[in-house]
């Protein structure tokens, strides 16, 4: 009896859990919460994640050919200002994910977990600025940020995975990432699946017990 009540109640939390929207399971990661002058990698712990954000240079074809320092500001007030950028030459005041000839930035930002990647926020953006987008198999697409709202949201309800980038190739284009919201990814129907079986043979070694 116990056996099955666990079941049960397994059951249930599953089953809750994947029918809770996915808006109810949304994250925003603010990135402007703090200075850092500039690092190989910084990490990042909020709403129960774990995010590293790490600093890569690629060539014109989008090719990885070194690595940077992953440079942070504080936003205080300023409602377009503060976030994540990149240092990758002495020369470079500014740190913000630019592109120019042969060494352009790339944030490669890790989670701890699969997540929904629902939308981006950018900061230091104007009508020039336009961002390259990459995942774990490598760049996906580029895009001008949408200035001056300056959050993209992407299209299909989001993109899952653990390893997402954002570069920038266009030699006009500099800007820092602000923030970034996610959304839990949803249990498989695999999940539900494997406890209704589990059920199914509690229930049924109950009643051959009976029988017996």
């Amino acid at each position: 009896m116990k056996f099955t009540k666990k079941l049960l109640a397994a059951a249930a939390v599953l089953t809750a859990v994947s029918a809770t929207p996915s808006f109810a399971l949304t994250t925003t990661i603010d990135f402007g919460l703090a200075n850092n002058a500039g690092a190989p990698s910084i990490v990042f712990n909020q709403g129960g994640y774990t995010v590293t954000a790490s600093a890569l240079v690629t060539d014109n074809a989008r090719n990885i050919i070194g690595t940077g320092n992953v440079t942070q500001t504080k936003h205080t007030t300023d409602v377009n200002g503060g976030g994540i950028g990149e240092l990758n030459n002495a020369g470079d005041t500014s740190h913000d994910i630019d592109g120019a000839i042969l060494r352009n930035d790339l944030v490669q930002l890790v989670f701890n977990k699969a997540v929904k990647l629902k939308s981006v926020r950018f900061a230091r953006v104007d009508s020039n600025d336009y961002f390259d987008f990459y995942t774990l198999a490598g760049y996906q697409f580029s895009a001008a940020t949408p200035f001056p709202l300056a959050q993209y949201v992407f299209a299909g309800g989001g993109v899952i995975g653990k390893v997402f980038g954002f570069g920038a190739t266009v030699d006009t284009s500099d800007y820092k990432i602000r923030s970034i919201t996610v959304s839990a990814v949803p249990l498989p129907p695999a999940a539900l699946l494997l406890v209704s079986g589990l059920f199914g043979v509690g229930a049924l070694g109950r009643r051959k017990n009976k029988s017996a």
